[in-house]
């Protein structure tokens, strides 16, 4: 009987390893999964500091012209591939001077066109059927209202026609002030500012970039939550990230009812329960707020807005199975706030016909970004829109 009971000791502490082990792991790679909270110290935070965008975060004015800034452990780039002014290079029209902007883009890495040569960029494409330049101040991994904030503080921009673009995931980004924590990014370097609701229904108010000193950057690692106080996903709150802390088994349990985790076991893309008008964290009225505040600051400067919806390659894939779009509460807010906008969803879906959506995206991937066919038919879809408004009169 002592042998038994030594025999069912050490195999129940064996089970108990290997479970730890495996939920270890697990938790390891749910961390790329910003499920669980990734801490991250850069040794070049200073120097982040020194070089950053004091509005927007990133890019940094440093590469605008010159090249990328590469700064952190790992590397991370910040900006390239832009002029002097920090427009996209423009292969069709190389001489800012001679050739003055017509239309001008701002928005995430979906304007700017990612995984694509310059050439293949949509407002490049665009640029070819309009005739004139059009300038690509599209970021990587902006918020809506990160472009919106870069428009805005663009002196630089004199285009008549100004789009603004809002990728359907970006509602997520616009309720964050730590892309790091929202996307699951080992960078640590990735602070930006957001739009919080006012007291007023359809007032924003702004919350400028965090600046954490120096000296308390270590802290900020340790615990975001005490420094980021009206970011959606830090530690804590009730959209936050989770800690992977021992008993694994318990962290790795407890994340089953995590947004993320949810989001995959019902076949939807993660940021849909965040269009809910009801959710707490109200980012279909922020992101509403944005656009018409984008729309409205355009006009007041005599120009022509357009805004535009970009359906991830996610969204066109959960329409064709369920017949509904992820962001349709934006399109109805914005519908009630009278603020025009071009919805591409619909208009790509019919475009590509029955073709699978995977064609369109890059490595056959809806999870990527477009391919050149993808971001050709963007184009082509917003010059019609342009020419069917008179937008181009």
């Amino acid at each position: 009987m002592r042998r038994k009971a030594v025999f069912l000791g050490i195999l129940l502490v064996a089970m108990f390893v290997f479970i730890e082990t495996v939920c270890f792991f697990a938790g390891r790679f749910l961390r790329s999964k910003a499920v669980f909270y990734h801490p991250r110290y850069e040794s070049t935070y200073a120097e982040y500091l020194e070089l950053r965008d004091p509005v927007v975060g990133w890019p940094m004015p440093a590469s605008f012209g010159a090249g990328a800034v590469v700064l952190g452990e790992d590397r991370e780039v910040f900006g390239g591939g832009r002029d002097e002014v920090g427009a996209r290079i423009s292969p069709n029209f190389p001489d800012r001077i001679a050739t003055p902007p017509r239309i001008s883009v701002y928005g995430d890495s979906f304007a700017w066109s990612a995984e694509v040569d310059d050439e293949y960029a949509w407002p490049e494409v665009l640029s070819e059927l309009v005739g004139e330049r059009v300038d690509n101040f599209g970021v990587g991994g902006y918020g809506s209202d990160q472009a919106l904030l870069r428009f805005l503080h663009n002196e630089h921009d004199g285009s008549e026609i100004v789009i603004l673009t809002h990728l359907s995931e970006n509602l997520m980004r616009n309720l964050s002030q730590f892309r790091s924590i929202y996307a699951g990014s080992p960078n640590g370097l990735s602070f930006k500012p957001r739009f919080i609701p006012g007291d007023d229904a359809d007032e924003l108010v702004l919350v400028p970039l965090p600046t954490i000193p120096p000296i308390e950057y270590a802290d900020f690692v340790r615990r975001p939550e005490n420094f980021l106080e009206h970011d959606e996903f830090v530690p804590g709150k009730p959209n936050g990230v989770l800690r992977l802390r021992f008993p694994y088994s318990v962290s790795v349990a407890r994340s089953f009812r995590h947004h993320a985790i949810l989001a995959r076991l019902r076949r939807e893309p993660r940021y849909k329960q965040f269009y809910d008008p009801a959710h707490s964290a109200r980012g279909t009225q922020v992101t509403a707020g944005i656009l018409q505040r984008f729309y409205e600051e355009t006009i007041s400067q005599s120009r022509l807005p357009l805004v535009v919806l970009i359906p991830s390659g996610l969204d066109l894939e959960y329409y064709r199975r369920t017949q509904k779009w992820p962001y349709e509460p934006l399109v109805d807010e914005l519908s009630v706030r009278a603020v025009p906008f071009l919805d591409l969803g619909p208009a790509m879906d019919r475009a590509m016909g029955n073709r699978p959506v995977a064609d369109y995206y890059s490595g056959q991937n809806t999870s990527r970004h477009n391919n050149a066919a993808g971001y050709a038919l963007i184009a082509d879809l917003i010059y019609d829109y342009l020419v069917e408004r008179s937008y181009l009169d």
